[in-house]
């Protein structure tokens, strides 16, 4: 607190001269607000008595008879611009002001300007002739003449000073004074003039309140010194308990004395420093306390990242599960800790222990099956009773001195029981400690679910290795019994190709009957037996195409025109409609180049149009070539034979099989030649379909694109998968 100051009387005497000043500046302001008042009630009375005088003496025509006496007041009448009243001014001006001469000009001239309208008038009358003799006039009622009325005015209203009436015909009338720097107002043609309209006494009521203002602020001045040096002392008591409270010094704060409003202050900021002291007391003990639960949150913390450290070790290994169990031994200060695996069946076998033999656990966890299931249901951190050494686990660890913590933690991820955590310390666990397992369990639990996922895929792919070698093996066992089948069917199809040759040959030099004449039973037998020997090697000879279809098509594209070889083979297929009522009729675009292999697109395409015909005994048979959008050519085998029904249209395209299977049927063959083409086809790089209805004939469709592929077997794709 500073020392009170020397320079406080001095204080004092500045502010009472202040208190004089700003009185005498006060006592000013009120005079002028005075005057003020005054005035302006002043000209609302003159405007008051100038409006009435105007209702009374300016309709009033002028009377010749002689003014009246009235107490000394005077009353004359004069005409024209010299009489000496006639300094006549507009507005509420006191006599003699400038602009007093204004309306006087104006109204002289007005004068004059009657004055010459009513000469011209005289004339005019003058010039016309004698007026008629006059009328005598009715006797009028006498009025009162306007100086008689005006002396009565000033009468009737003592605080006028003067009243001055302008005729029509530009006469002055006036009574009373005039004197200078009195109120004045003009109304028409009445003009008053008084010092005082208002009846007013100002200079005793300004002399009255002078005196009571002067009274007024000489005591408020000894009362404002009095209560500052009363008060001065109190007040820097007051600054200094403040400046302590706002410093934090909440012990040594001064008193005061007495029972005023100081004192109640003061005590008000004392109540107010112990307040606040003891909130900082309390905040300090609120901060202590985070900061010990900031350091076992980041303990917390530590213990559950090294756990999660080691987790996260490669799962092939079992090191890192092992590890982190040892951890968590070492962490929670425990004597005893077994970690128990979920088998596949369920059950839970002993995977690693802390502070004991793990055979020991082993031999003894028969006989604790029903604890640890116990224990394993339960999805919280479960307490158990002591251990004391009577129990298996104490005897295999050697431990005499009891066990007061034990605590099991069940490992559970998506809700399937991995594994189990079983501690046992020399006290309880504290609730940190608990909440420290809780939150360690779900890393446990997941890295176990882990190693079990690993271990069942390395399972499966052990399984899938040899099942894929199983399959390798048996394929490679197809594959050999495949070519067999070809070696087979190509020596078969060779070995009855030789002897189908010579016995041809023969049924032929006996046709010829190079060997002697035959009679027509004969020649009958030998065209039987030529016509079953052209069909059976027909058969051996569509054996050996399917056999090559699988291994040995190799196209050899070239530029070719699809039109010209659908041509090409309806003319060889021509002899086939020798016994039909039709020809065969190819159609569409006139060139459709491609490239590709013709010899394997004539078979194909020869093979579709033999179908054709031989199905078709009635009707049409027409081969249409069409241009693709990419490219390529799509060529139409259309016939309006009997059709096939759409659940047999991919029937068809199987070696060996015929939509009629029975032994009547009225086709031979021996349904060979559309699989053999749709091989051929695949392999040229396009397909065959065929869209037919029962009743409505066939449509074969030979797809081909723009360019052949590259010669590739059908077997080659499943080798390079393989």
């Amino acid at each position: 607190m500073a020392p009170p100051s020397r320079a406080a009387p001095l204080v004092l005497a500045a502010a009472v001269v202040g208190a004089g000043v700003s009185a005498h500046a006060a006592h000013d302001a009120i005079e002028r607000a005075h005057r003020a008042t005054v005035d302006e009630a002043q000209r609302a009375a003159l405007r008051l008595v100038s409006d009435e005088a105007r209702r009374t003496l300016a309709a009033a025509p002028p009377a010749p008879a002689a003014p009246p006496e009235n107490d000394g007041a005077t009353a004359k009448t004069c005409n024209g611009p010299d009489c000496p009243h006639a300094a006549d001014s507009g507005g509420e001006h006191p006599v003699g002001h400038p602009r007093s001469r204004r309306p006087a000009r104006r109204k002289a001239r007005k004068r004059r300007a009657k004055a010459k309208a009513i000469r011209e008038r005289r004339r005019q009358v003058e010039a016309s002739g004698p007026a008629p003799p006059a009328q005598p006039a009715a006797a009028r009622p006498t009025r009162p003449s306007m100086q008689a009325r005006l002396l009565q005015f000033l009468a009737e209203h003592p605080t006028i000073d003067g009243v001055r009436v302008r005729g029509d015909d530009g006469a002055l009338s006036f009574a009373g004074t005039f004197p200078e720097g009195a109120y004045r107002r003009e109304t028409g043609p009445v003009e008053v003039v008084a010092t005082d309209p208002a009846g007013l006494a100002s200079a005793t009521a300004m002399a009255a309140i002078d005196e009571r203002f002067a009274l007024a602020s000489t005591v408020t001045i000894v009362l404002v010194g009095f209560v500052a040096l009363r008060f001065r002392r109190r007040l820097l008591v007051l600054s200094e308990v403040a400046q302590g409270v706002a410093a934090g010094r909440f012990d040594d704060l001064p008193a005061l004395s007495g029972r005023d409003e100081f004192r109640w202050i003061a005590d008000t900021l004392r109540e107010t420093a112990d307040l606040v002291r003891e909130q900082i007391e309390r905040v300090h003990g609120r901060n202590a306390h985070l900061v010990r639960d900031l350091a076992l949150q980041g303990d917390h913390l530590a213990r559950l990242t090294r756990c999660a450290a080691l987790l996260v070790s490669p799962v092939a290994g079992d090191d890192g599960l092992d590890a982190a169990f040892s951890a968590l031994v070492e962490d929670t200060d425990a004597c005893l800790g077994v970690l128990f695996e979920a088998g596949s069946d369920g059950a839970l076998v002993p995977r690693s222990a802390r502070g004991m033999p793990l055979a020991a656990i082993r031999a003894n966890a028969p006989a604790q099956r029903g604890w640890l299931a116990a224990a394993g249901r339960s999805r919280e951190v479960s307490t158990h009773p002591a251990w004391t050494q009577a129990h298996p686990w104490m005897a295999a660890a050697g431990r005499v001195v009891p066990l007061e913590g034990v605590v099991t933690v069940g490992l559970r991820h998506r809700g399937r029981l991995e594994g189990l955590l079983v501690l046992a310390a020399r006290h309880p666990f504290p609730e940190r400690e608990l909440g420290f397992l809780r939150d360690v369990a779900r890393p446990f639990a997941i890295a176990m679910a882990n190693r079990r996922a690993y271990h069942t895929q390395r399972a499966l792919a052990r399984t899938l290795a040899e099942r894929n070698d199983e399959l390798v093996r048996q394929r490679d066992e197809l594959r050999a019994l495949d070519r067999l089948r070809n070696q087979f069917v190509a020596n078969i199809s060779h070995e009855l190709r030789t002897p189908l040759g010579a016995v041809v040959g023969y049924a032929e030099l006996l046709a010829d009957e190079i060997y002697g004449p035959i009679n027509d039973e004969q020649r009958e037998a030998l065209e039987g037996i030529l016509e079953t020997a052209a069909h059976l090697l027909q058969l051996v000879n569509q054996v050996l195409d399917l056999s090559k279809a699988d291994h040995e098509i190799a196209p050899e594209p070239r530029p070719v025109d699809a039109r010209a070889v659908a041509e090409e083979a309806a003319r060889m297929c021509a002899h086939l409609t020798k016994t039909r009522p039709y020809d065969i009729v190819v159609s569409g675009a006139p060139e459709a180049p491609i490239v590709s292999d013709p010899e394997y697109v004539r078979q194909i395409l020869v093979n579709l149009i033999g179908n054709a015909v031989k199905f078709t005994p009635e009707g049409w048979v027409r081969v249409e070539v069409e241009r693709s959008d990419d490219g390529g050519v799509a060529i139409h085998v259309r016939d309006s034979g009997r059709g096939i029904a759409p659940e047999h249209a991919e029937l068809v395209f199987e070696a060996f099989r015929q939509v009629d299977q029975s032994s009547t049927r009225a086709a031979d063959g021996a349904g060979l030649g559309l699989a053999i083409s749709r091989r051929i086809a695949r392999c040229l790089g396009g397909d065959l379909s065929l869209e037919s209805r029962p009743g409505e004939g066939s449509t074969f469709t030979l797809h081909l694109p723009r360019a052949c592929p590259r010669p590739e077997s059908p077997l080659e794709p499943a080798k390079e998968a393989a």
